[in-house]
């Protein structure tokens, strides 16, 4: 028997899951969503869903990489940004190791994915990110202190070694650049 969620019953994104019924329909897709990774057909903590049983049973070091990255998928589901006791969710790593089966699962499932936890969480508590001109300050100052280091170094090597420096420092930046250093010099 399929029990699955309708998307269209789903949590929509930016959603803001406020009543236990919507709680419930995004578990659901989580569940779903375990269910259609075979390698976890028999995996504990996927129905009823339990997270804390479900990441004990990834923790176990008899878990296949195919077993340990579809229940850190499912667990980041539930809690994207949750540290389990394997570790967070690494979409690269698990890329890698999946099968077209497990693949195709997690296709289905990202094209209209649903995070319980991160639903669940009021708009208003999330920080916001920092200003583009604090940003620029903080690398400013980060320049400013490697310049001042670099200065210190200069000072304390002689004449002979400052210039030794100043030319691998040219090659450097010509090999960054990417060009060639139009003198002939190396």
């Amino acid at each position: 028997m399929n029990t699955k969620t309708s998307r269209n019953d789903s949590p929509r994104k930016g959603h803001t899951i406020t009543t236990e019924e919507e709680y419930n329909i995004a578990v659901q897709r989580v569940v779903d969503l375990a269910r259609d990774l075979p390698c976890l057909a028999d995996a504990p903590g996927i129905d009823p869903f339990e997270p804390s049983v479900l990441d004990d049973w990834v923790a176990e070091k008899e878990r296949t990489k195919m077993q340990l990255h579809c229940g850190l998928l499912v667990l980041a589901a539930y809690h994207p940004f949750h540290n389990w006791r394997r570790g967070m969710f690494d979409l690269d790593v698990a890329c890698w190791v999946w099968d077209e089966a497990h693949s195709d699962a997690f296709t289905r499932w990202a094209r209209d994915p649903v995070f319980v936890w991160d639903s669940m969480v009021p708009a208003d508590l999330w920080r916001e990110p920092p200003s583009l001109n604090d940003t620029a300050s903080r690398c400013d100052k980060s320049l400013a202190n490697i310049e001042a280091e670099f200065a210190a170094i200069r000072k304390k090597l002689g004449a002979r070694n400052q210039r030794e420096l100043t030319r691998i420092l040219k090659v450097k930046a010509m090999l960054s650049r990417g060009g060639d250093d139009s003198e002939g010099h190396a």
